[in-house]
């Protein structure tokens, strides 16, 4: 049996609908969503608008815990403390590694 299952990006165009389907797919088991919100922070930063309208981070943090068993951890993936604790608190048997860049930054 699965304790947990990890997804890294679960902000992202790709991790929010999987994390998602994982909670409707694997009702015994804990979803774990994590994600620093860099995209959103860039998209922000050139004042830009997503391609697709996204819920903001606390209306999707609060979609997620009205399923009851998936979390939503803001933290950043660079960290090896960050990832050591998110290991030694929940434990995964699966990490499904979303997590990408999805293009260069425009450093000014």
């Amino acid at each position: 049996m699965i304790e947990a299952i990890l997804v890294t990006g679960a902000d992202g165009y790709v991790g929010w609908p999987v994390l998602l389907r994982l909670a409707e797919t694997f009702y015994d088991e804990r979803v774990v969503g994590v994600d620093n919100f860099a995209r959103r922070k860039w998209v922000e930063e050139i004042g830009s608008v997503s391609a697709n309208p996204i819920l903001s981070p606390g209306e999707r943090k609060k979609r997620v815990e009205e399923l009851g068993r998936v979390s939503f951890v803001e933290g950043d993936l660079t960290s090896r403390e960050f990832v050591n604790m998110l290991i030694r608190v929940y434990k995964p048997d699966t990490i499904l590694h979303l997590a990408a860049q999805p293009s260069a930054r425009i450093l000014r």
